[in-house]
């Protein structure tokens, strides 16, 4: 698995070990307004500098733990990095109720981690599960009254 901007060379890449991994794909059922979004941010971003480049850093040091995390097989870690960037993107204010209520219930019913997926404002929330709990956190998610994709990242 690689991880990488769009429009760069891949500046590390990451080798799975362990079990495969379980993700849950959420549609809130609103429609993110990306480039809404994207011009929000940056107007936070003008009006929030120091904030910006303190968030900039967590979220770099997100990446670095996530990958470590991905190439020691420690889904936890991993789960946990995916929602400490939720609340960086909750601080920059991208995320919204529904989707941060889509992130709690997956993370009571025992998601490993949950965050936003794309630019925010609406769209969907991925998140992170063992095969164990993987049933429990989609059907409680389901009962929301959202609709549920499973994914399986492996090898």
């Amino acid at each position: 698995m690689c991880i990488r901007d769009r429009f760069a060379t891949p500046k590390f890449s990451v080798n799975l070990l362990g079990s495969p991994l379980n993700i849950l794909i959420i549609d809130s059922g609103s429609v993110s307004q990306t480039k809404a979004m994207v011009e929000q941010a940056r107007l936070w971003k003008e009006a929030n500098l120091g904030k910006w480049d303190n968030l900039y850093k967590q979220a770099d040091l997100l990446v670095k733990e996530a990958s470590q995390a991905l190439e020691g097989g420690d889904l936890g870690k991993l789960g946990q990095t995916m929602t400490a960037n939720h609340q960086l993107l909750q601080e920059l204010g991208v995320s919204t109720p529904g989707l941060d209520e889509l992130v709690n219930i997956a993370l009571q019913a025992g998601a490993l981690g949950a965050k936003l997926t794309g630019g925010g404002g609406g769209g969907s929330v991925i998140t992170l599960v063992d095969e164990a709990r993987k049933l429990a956190v989609k059907q409680a998610l389901e009962q929301s009254g959202h609709l549920v994709w499973d994914a399986v990242i492996s090898n």
